[in-house]
């Protein structure tokens, strides 16, 4: 038996015509690109107080089921209080929000013998009870 051979390649003929429909990854002409100028690629909702608590009334909360935390919240006098000077500076523009609640984190963090950063913090936050910080009337 002779051994097997590859069939030949065979070329298009000139005659045939070419492909006009975009490959299936490609956007259509006639759609803009997602990366325009100007051209929406998401939509961020802000559901913080409205569908769950928000992170000032969390704490609190957070400091009811872990009592190492209160006298962090007694020496600043709450969370985003007026007594809180580094909320004050906040307020006044000399610190950012993200660098208020970075300090905030790692204060209350500390209390408990842990390291946290705001990530940390939040997860620690949403780890409570469901009824601790989701409004079921907004979701209901």
């Amino acid at each position: 038996m002779p051994p097997a051979t590859e069939p030949p390649v065979t070329e298009p003929a000139a005659t045939e015509p070419a492909a006009t429909e975009p490959a299936a990854t490609e956007p259509a002409a006639t759609e803009p690109a997602a990366t325009e100028p100007g051209r929406p690629r998401g939509l961020l909702l802000d559901i913080g107080g409205v569908v769950h608590a928000t992170g000032i009334h969390l704490v609190t909360r957070l400091a009811e089921a872990e009592p190492a935390m209160r006298p962090v919240l007694e020496r600043i006098g709450g969370v985003a209080s007026e007594r809180d000077e580094l909320w004050q500076q906040m307020l006044r523009r000399q610190v950012t929000e993200r660098e208020y609640w970075a300090q905030r984190a790692a204060e209350l963090g500390a209390a408990v013998g842990e390291s946290w950063d705001t990530r940390a913090m939040m997860r620690r936050m949403y780890e409570l009870p469901k009824q601790d910080w989701l409004r079921t009337e907004m979701v209901d």
